[in-house]
């Protein structure tokens, strides 16, 4: 309960009788009025989710919100209207607004009570460093991740290594752990983050232990389309082959590219049973770089390769990847070789005196990119060719 007390000035009490002033005194007397209405919780800071609010001495009042720290205002929206209740509580849903600053407060007129809070219910952010990674038996694998929360804060991380050992805990905004694995094998690194309010992100990270030697690694994720391309020659183009250590958990791949016989690009696909084997419908032949290609899975995995050289002499020079043939509009392309370069200068071939022939080049969702990135596959929106020219595609080579 509430209390407001007065300072009252008692100037001069008089007991008058009928025979006249019988006597006189002055000075301060306290008067206590009790205030109707005060929100117990939640106390002022952050907030997640469905918040309970109580309140107690209330007869009469609104209980409502508003966005912005609270400013003595009695406006704001109705949550619920308290009649004859003393004593009660409300859940405030606070996913059906955007997170930020906001006042919870009391309302009969003016306002009885309020209190400041701020909504939360945003997870953090994680993005894995240098994945995925890749080492032989008993080499230290370092997995590192950058977490981010911008507004609660983080109260703890979680980190599984995807075997038997002990899984790691910590709570600072880098994570940076070694460890060794001894059998060869893919494993699913997983990193779960909590925030000071409870909202939880989970993310994973592939490592692929083996003796093998490899020159390129590309994560792939069942939640989501995986737009790729493979950045170097490999050892043997047939899909069969350069798909072969992630078939068990591919569900299916797409090809857009140009066709010889109608000068246009078309849709070619392969897709696997539900045993994990190669189903025989799809036309789809062979996987090369240059080209992007759309990637469906079961599971998550990790695609990786070896580039093919020339001869088997350890010291032979690599083979140059082939160009590839783009038609007007829009393509599926990736970067060729294994440093990211601008756009400008990755696509080099498809340029006359520093002009683009192509109008964007654009990601998996759509955004505009300055920059291509290896094992990633872009749209490009080639410009119509010319009447006059000799060919009916462009032509795109490291």
């Amino acid at each position: 309960m509430k209390e407001l007390i007065l300072s009252v000035l008692l100037m001069s009490l008089m007991v008058i009788s009928a025979l006249g002033v019988v006597s006189a005194q002055s000075g301060d007397i306290e008067i206590t009025i009790s205030m109707e209405g005060e929100i117990v919780s939640p106390e002022p800071g952050y907030v997640s989710g469905n918040v309970l609010i109580e309140w107690e001495n209330v007869e009469d009042a609104y209980l409502k919100y508003q966005e912005g720290l609270c400013d003595g205002l009695s406006g704001g929206i109705v949550l619920t209207e308290i009649h004859s209740e003393e004593n009660g509580s409300d859940e405030w849903d606070t996913t059906t607004v955007e997170d930020g600053e906001y006042c919870i407060k009391l309302t009969w007129g003016d306002v009885l009570d309020d209190v400041s809070v701020i909504i939360d219910n945003t997870p953090p952010e994680i993005e894995f460093v240098d994945a995925p990674y890749f080492a032989k038996p008993l080499e230290t694998v370092t997995v590192k991740a950058n977490i981010e929360d911008d507004s609660s804060g983080i109260e703890e991380w979680e980190l599984d290594f995807g075997d038997e050992s002990p899984k790691v805990q910590g709570t600072t905004e880098y994570v940076e752990e070694n460890h060794t694995y001894t059998d060869e094998r893919k494993y699913t690194v997983t990193l779960t983050v909590k925030d000071n309010v409870g909202n939880e992100e989970t993310k994973t990270a592939m490592v692929v232990i083996s003796d093998e030697e490899v020159d390129w690694t590309i994560s792939l994720y069942a939640n989501q389309p995986n737009l790729i391309s493979i950045p170097l020659e490999p050892e043997d183009t047939d899909y069969k082959e350069v798909l072969a250590d992630v078939k068990t958990n591919l569900d299916r791949i797409w090809a857009y590219t140009y066709d010889e016989s109608s000068g246009e690009n078309k849709w070619e696909y392969r897709k696997t049973t539900a045993t994990g084997d190669w189903n025989t419908l799809g036309s789809l032949s062979d996987i090369v770089p240059g080209y992007g290609y759309f990637i469906f899975m079961k599971s998550d995995d990790v695609l990786y390769g070896k580039e093919r050289t020339i001869s088997n002499d350890p010291n032979s020079p690599p083979v140059t990847p082939s160009a590839v043939k783009l038609a007007n509009g829009y393509n599926l392309i990736g970067l060729f070789g294994t440093t990211p370069k601008p756009v400008l200068d990755a696509l080099s071939s498809l340029t006359f005196l520093g002009e683009p022939y192509w109008h964007s080049v654009l990601d998996i969702n759509q955004d505009s990119v300055t920059d291509m990135e290896v094992g990633e596959g872009y749209w490009i929106s080639m410009k119509h060719l010319p009447g006059s020219a000799t060919e009916d595609y462009y032509t795109y080579y490291p």
